[in-house]
């Protein structure tokens, strides 16, 4: 086949706008490629920010979350307040000591601690100071024993326990109870302007047997109880006759409330009379029939105190007698015994007012007897229920003055109107001139600060005839023991 040459130029600028118009339009698509890369490019970058923006978030809340759990592990395992071991903690390390002791036959002790006259402080410098103070003592306590293996805990309010591992010799145990008692005893500054002192009483129990915790525990708290009890500022090691004792106490606690429910508490009276031998007023006693038997308060009053079940029964003991006073008419005046706790709660001052506005009666025939030691112990909120009853127009008694060793300056700086000169004064007049001049020296300088006197403890005639020329007022089993209602109403016939 011939081709001409107009035919092949033809051909060959065919082909060149072919070529032309392919290159035109592979560029077209470069561009298109490269476009679309650099999109790609974009959305990865765009993408990478956003999950290391999702990852950093993440971090963020896992870390939040984490820190969460850290504080609720510290919170459920360690006191707030101090940082020590709380309740739950000390319960977990004391299986796994009591364990550790049980199979490799070693032994640990127990210290369980009550800090002495801790409300009050509480109570008088407030709860910053209270603090403070809790502070204070778990740092001795952590500087008493040894860091590396024995516990501290802080089981609440004002009690610790400490386990003192792999510890069973007596001598050395009572070396760090002593330490700790006396660390404690040191004045602490809790701030630039106030310093405080304060005891401790704690119990201690040394593993003699396979117990469970629970039983370790209550044997340690019952020897501490029984270091309150007997004086405070001492430790006492656990007994069985402390069990013993222990158990009386509750099952008599609960047999207390049930009195209280049942009015199974009776009130008594101890006749106040002049040096004529006339009846110028009465002190209310109280009383409990248990069983067909008359019980005295020294056997169960401490546990009212404890329960605070006094408050409730020392109001129905007031309330009972005034409505006795007033519709039988009488003239002499009522001396009510009130406690620690009845002068550490408003509701004292409260139940008074209300009592006020229910009946109509001569305030300043109901006397108030207080225990010198409560005025020693300077308790500001007991001193403010003591001013207030004095406003009320009631009587404040000094009870068992002479009897501790109270300031002289207390009778002129509270609101005392009576002092009541403790029985064990009077009983000792005769044994030698010296006391009989102590005697006489005490009931001297409380007539010359014009404070009315009532000698208790009256039981003998020598007595009396002793005491009648000083013309105060008399009390004792010379004259009669304490009545009930029916023999009070015998007398007054």
């Amino acid at each position: 086949m011939n081709i001409t040459k107009e035919q092949l130029e033809n051909e060959i600028s065919v082909l060149q706008k072919a070529s032309s118009l392919h290159a035109k339009y592979s560029i077209q698509q470069y561009k298109k490629v490269l476009e679309s890369l650099e999109e790609l490019e974009k959305e990865k970058k765009s993408l990478e920010k956003k999950v290391k923006q999702r990852t950093s978030h993440l971090e963020t809340q896992i870390n939040e979350k984490q820190k969460i759990a850290n504080e609720l592990v510290q919170i459920a395992k360690y006191d707030n307040l101090t940082g020590l071991p709380n309740r739950y903690m000390f319960k977990e390390e004391l299986k796994l000591v009591l364990k550790e002791a049980k199979l490799l036959g070693g032994s640990f002790t127990l210290l369980f601690l009550d800090l002495d006259g801790f409300k009050a402080i509480n109570d008088s410098y407030g709860h910053d100071m209270g603090d403070k103070l809790l502070k204070n003592v778990a740092s001795i306590l952590q500087a008493c024993v040894r860091k590396s293996s024995d516990v501290v805990s802080r089981l609440g309010g004002d009690e610790f326990t400490i386990i003192l591992k792999s510890i069973n010799d007596i001598k050395i145990i009572k070396k760090i109870a002593n330490l700790i008692i006396e660390e404690i005893n040191k004045p602490l500054q809790l701030d630039e302007k106030l310093t405080v002192r304060i005891s401790s009483s704690i119990g201690i129990y040394v593993l003699d047997e396979d117990k469970d915790i629970d039983t370790i525990i209550s044997r340690a708290d019952i020897a501490m109880y029984e270091a309150k009890h007997s004086g405070k500022n001492k430790y006492v090691f656990f007994s069985d006759k402390m069990e013993e004792k222990h158990k009386e106490h509750f099952n008599l606690s609960i047999e207390l409330k049930e009195a209280y429910k049942s009015k199974d508490f009776m009130n008594y009276f101890h006749p106040i009379f002049d040096s004529k031998k006339k009846l110028k007023g009465c002190e209310v006693l109280l009383r409990w029939e248990n069983n067909n038997k008359i019980i005295l308060p020294f056997k169960f009053i401490h546990i009212l105190e404890e329960s605070r079940l006094i408050l409730k029964v020392t109001f129905w003991q007031i309330e009972e007698i005034i409505k006795f006073y007033i519709t039988t008419k009488q003239d002499f005046f009522l001396s009510f015994n009130l406690s620690s706790v009845a002068l550490n709660s408003n509701k004292t001052i409260f139940f008074l007012e209300e009592l006020i506005q229910k009946y109509s009666f001569d305030r300043s025939k109901i006397h108030f007897e207080i225990k010198e030691s409560t005025f020693s112990r300077n308790n500001e909120k007991s001193i403010n229920i003591i001013n207030k009853l004095s406003k009320m127009g009631f009587n404040i008694v000094m009870d068992n003055f002479g009897l501790g060793f109270m300031s002289l300056y207390y009778l002129k700086e509270y609101p005392i109107n009576i002092v009541k000169i403790d029985k064990e004064i009077v009983r000792n007049i005769f044994v030698s001139q010296e006391e009989m001049n102590f005697f006489n020296g005490v009931l001297n300088l409380l007539n010359c600060m014009d404070l009315e006197c009532i000698i208790e403890g009256v039981e003998t005639k020598e007595q009396f005839e002793y005491l009648r020329p000083y013309k105060n007022k008399l009390q004792g089993f010379y004259f009669t023991k304490p009545l009930n209602i029916d023999g009070l109403e015998k007398l007054l016939n």
